[in-house]
């Protein structure tokens, strides 16, 4: 109310203009970009892998296989 009672309706405000948050677009393409490689580099892992796998089950690997996958057993047993 103003001092003489009555009511007054106009009042001046300011504030900051508002800001949204804009994630950095290019930056998340650069990133999806590199999780799509890293992906794609576990997959080609993931195939050689099998494939050694493939060649010791049916007794033809090489002994650098064998220590290969004990190298990678033993390494994914101390990670869990």
């Amino acid at each position: 109310m103003s001092p003489t009672g009555q009511f007054t309706t106009q009042r001046s405000y300011s504030s900051p203009p508002v800001t949204l948050y804009q994630p950095n677009v290019v930056a998340g393409q650069d990133r999806m970009a590199k999780l799509r490689s890293e992906l794609a580099t576990v997959q080609q892992n993931c195939r050689v892998f099998g494939e050694i796998l493939t060649e010791l089950s049916s007794g033809s690997g090489s002994p650098d296989d064998v220590e290969l996958v004990e190298v990678i057993s033993a390494y994914f047993l101390l990670m869990s």
